[in-house]
């Protein structure tokens, strides 16, 4: 009788001991190249990584990201106070864990990056705040803390309803309440993940000290004095890229249709209806091209291109026609 207790009784534990051994943080691959990489926190979606850094693809970068945070994690030292963003350089952006020492870097956004974030191409400041914000969120709610870097966006919404599900003891811990999200409310984290959400604005900073602040006297009125011209407003805008768009039975194709010395790298990124990455395909050399196999209904694609005089220009391509 006491063995058949027992046995019930390590049954009932072996759930909780197998998710203390797991990590929280994960990397998963995306596509069949694959394209993107993923990391997750206890099996939802936290970053979408689409732009390869170095040596390292997308997929690689994401397991790079996953084992800092895990580490961090370990640590003890990784709670949403402790997420910052370092400024270290022009065009660069570092998600990073301050701690008492030196701060630890997460990921480091820089311009590719952030121009497969999000649709509205943010610089790498903006977009790596956002990701700050969304995880120091991901840590408030998995303490059921209400989160409140996110305000304002449909992830906040999902982070506050899984933040009070927790603290109410509805869910246990995060894998459970990430396990009772809805289709709908996953979709909004998973696209958290990959965009930054339109109008959002990070939290305003506190205010250093309660002293008053002195006005300045007004400055004397002055007539504005006209600027000179740029070159840009002296030259006459250049026509459109001219994309072709071939479609057939389960595939969509784009191929430049001008001169290919024209161009220096283009980047072709598939999304879903929820504007959701599903394949990126960069070309930093002819020819540029790009197929993408059996796209979703109501997809489309996103193509940068960059000429040779370095001015980019955005295409949006619907993937089942006009």
């Amino acid at each position: 009788m006491r063995t058949m207790i027992a046995c019930l009784l390590a049954l009932w534990l072996l759930p909780a001991v197998l998710a203390a051994q797991q990590p929280v943080f994960d990397a998963l691959p995306l596509g069949e190249k694959p394209s993107l990489g993923l990391v997750t926190m206890s099996g939802v979606r936290l970053f979408t990584l689409g732009a390869p850094a170095g040596h390292l693809t997308a997929a690689e970068r994401a397991r790079v990201v996953a084992a800092r945070l895990e580490a961090l994690r370990v640590a003890g030292v990784l709670a949403p106070e402790a997420i910052k963003v370092l400024l270290p350089g022009p065009g660069l952006a570092v998600v990073a864990c301050a701690t008492q020492g030196e701060p630890a870097t997460i990921l480091t956004v820089e311009a590719a990056t952030a121009r497969f974030l999000s649709p509205a191409r943010p610089e790498t400041r903006y977009a790596a705040t956002w990701w700050a914000a969304l995880l120091a969120d991901f840590l408030a709610a998995a303490a059921g803390r209400p989160p409140g870097y996110t305000a304002g966006s449909p992830a906040h919404r999902v982070l506050a309803g899984m933040a009070a599900a927790i603290s109410r003891g509805e869910q246990r811990s995060w894998l459970e309440a990430g396990g009772a999200l809805s289709r709908a409310e996953r979709d909004a984290l998973n696209a958290a993940s990959a965009r930054v959400p339109r109008g959002w604005l990070p939290p305003a900073p506190s205010p250093v000290s309660a002293a008053p602040a002195v006005p300045a006297p007004p400055a004397p009125p002055t007539e504005p004095v006209p600027s000179p011209p740029t070159a840009q407003e002296r030259t006459a805008p250049k026509p459109a890229p001219a994309w072709q768009v071939e479609r057939s039975a389960g595939k969509l194709a784009i191929r430049w249709g001008g001169k290919e010395s024209e161009v220096r790298w283009a980047e072709f990124i598939l999304l879903d209806r929820n504007s959701d990455p599903l394949e990126v395909v960069r070309r930093e050399g002819p020819p540029f091209r790009a197929e993408f196999l059996n796209p979703p209904a109501e997809a489309l694609v996103r193509v940068w291109m960059t000429d040779q005089e370095g001015n980019e220009t955005l295409t949006v391509i619907p993937a089942a026609g006009k």
